[in-house]
């Protein structure tokens, strides 16, 4: 079990070194034969690893991207996660209200996808 940060930092090490273990977890993961410890993680921390100190996405694999937020969604419980339902509504909200570029909100800074997915997220334009 490798604590969150660390596998995030050191995914490129992880996969250099023991390339064979790491796909093998992968895909498990996948599976959802095993999980990801998102215990200390926050969506920043997730996030920031596509943006640039602007929040402009970097160069990077957008089914990659989609993939690490799909899996911090399904990681975070459902006790604390919204129905699919409920996410799938404040989503179509942020993406037509003016303040959403590129996957953030500039009202409050926020990442949405991962705002809507917290069974707790509230708009601070209270759209939703």
């Amino acid at each position: 079990k490798v604590p969150s940060l660390a596998n995030l930092k050191y995914k490129n090490a992880f996969l250099e070194h023991d390339m064979e273990r790491r796909v093998e977890y992968l895909e498990s993961v996948k599976k959802g034969d095993s999980k990801l410890n998102m215990s200390v993680a926050t969506p920043v921390d997730v996030v920031s690893r596509y943006t640039d100190s602007w929040g402009d996405v970097k160069d990077y694999d957008e089914k990659a991207y989609k993939e690490t937020i799909e899996q911090y969604i399904q990681r975070m419980g459902s006790d604390m996660r919204a129905d699919d339902a409920c996410y799938m509504k404040r989503l179509d909200i942020c993406k037509e209200c003016d303040r959403l570029i590129q996957g953030t909100c500039q009202a409050c800074g926020c990442y949405v996808e991962l705002r809507a997915a917290a069974k707790t997220g509230r708009c601070p334009k209270k759209k939703w």
